[in-house]
């Protein structure tokens, strides 16, 4: 996991005053291994991103981030008699 901090740029056509807006923003981002039966039997990633521009909070937002990251379970591999061949 790790966070970053960066420049968000929105142009100025998107902006209804018509000039060019730059947000810091802070972003958290967890790469997640995925079980390979997930993946069909390849190695595969779940990456979770968090954006904000609210700096004052950014301490909550992460925190609550981790929570969620660390709630997340896979079940296990089911076995060949667990299989439905239907």
């Amino acid at each position: 996991m790790f966070a970053s901090e960066f420049p968000y740029v929105i142009p100025k056509g998107d902006v209804p005053q018509g000039a060019q807006v730059s947000i810091v923003m802070r972003q958290l981002q967890a790469f997640i291994p995925l079980p390979r039966e997930a993946g069909d039997g390849q190695e595969a990633v779940a990456v979770v991103t968090m954006l904000t521009p609210a700096h004052a909070h950014w301490d909550l937002y992460a925190g609550h981030a981790v929570e969620v990251l660390r709630s997340l379970e896979f079940d296990e591999p089911r076995t060949r008699e667990d299989r439905c061949e239907c």
